[in-house]
């Protein structure tokens, strides 16, 4: 069960353990065995779920405004330095690694994982079963279904004049998407307006400058496709397809052989 923090006396008392010189506000909720390390800073209209574990440096809640809420779900692993803007909602079983951060009024579903020093924009709406890797670059209103998977270094745009005074009229429409099972390998750069479809492979290093469509695998700058996946002749690979497409608790488990 919860509990708001009214006054901020005797905070050790709402966390299961509590660092040196943390900023906790008024107002905010936490859940059964929440733990704080040092130099914590959590603004008000924030809820912390049941064995959250925050460490050094973290910031929840950035920028608050009046009627946004950011809510943070329970068994979630947020590493030092990270910073969560206000209006941001979050699942259960999340991981952020250190120096990440997610602006504001963006949506992020169950056992997810941001890599350190990755960047999520504003409104942005990933799905369940996410893993970004390290210095991921995810821009505004972009869209990011289940079960995807983006290598480290992943540039996803949105703007397609930089510096036009008409940008914020362009950018909720030209949000990238990547669908449900998409994967993006390292290093990957993503243009505005285009569509990432269910099942495709970006390969590594590929500048993607129209949309993908589903089974698609593509390659080099500009992107071209090469090949679809249902056409990969490893049959392991074959066999994921048919269960469940790039699953990745379902590859590691049978690269343990179980």
């Amino acid at each position: 069960m919860s509990k708001q923090i009214l006054l901020d006396v005797e905070l050790r008392n709402y966390f299961n353990d509590f660092g040196k010189n943390c900023v906790i506000y008024p107002g905010v909720e936490v859940g059964e065995g929440v733990s704080l390390g040092h130099f914590v800073l959590i603004y008000n209209n924030v809820k912390i779920g049941d064995n959250v574990r925050i460490s050094d440096r973290v910031t929840l809640g950035e920028n608050p405004k009046e009627g946004l809420e950011t809510k943070i779900g329970e068994c979630t692993r947020i590493f030092s330095g990270a910073t969560i803007q206000s209006g941001t909602i979050i699942g259960k079983n999340f991981t952020m690694g250190s120096n990440a951060v997610i602006r504001t009024n963006s949506i992020v579903g169950d056992d997810v994982i941001l890599g350190l020093g990755s960047e999520i924009g504003a409104n942005v709406k990933i799905g369940s079963d996410v893993k970004m890797n390290s210095h991921v670059f995810v821009p505004d209103y972009t869209e990011v279904g289940d079960h995807t998977y983006l290598g480290p270094y992943v540039v996803v745009t949105n703007t397609l004049h930089p510096r036009c005074p008409k940008v914020w009229e362009c950018i909720p429409k030209t949000g990238v998407k990547i669908r449900d099972y998409a994967i993006v390998g390292a290093g990957s750069l993503l243009m505005p307006e285009i569509e990432i479809g269910e099942h495709a492979i970006v390969g590594a290093g590929s500048v993607v400058i129209k949309s993908i469509e589903p089974y698609s695998i593509v390659v080099g700058n500009p992107a071209k496709k090469i090949k679809d996946v249902r056409d990969i002749k490893c049959p392991e690979r074959i066999a994921l397809i048919e269960e469940n497409p790039y699953d990745a608790r379902l590859i590691e488990l049978r690269m343990r052989g179980k």
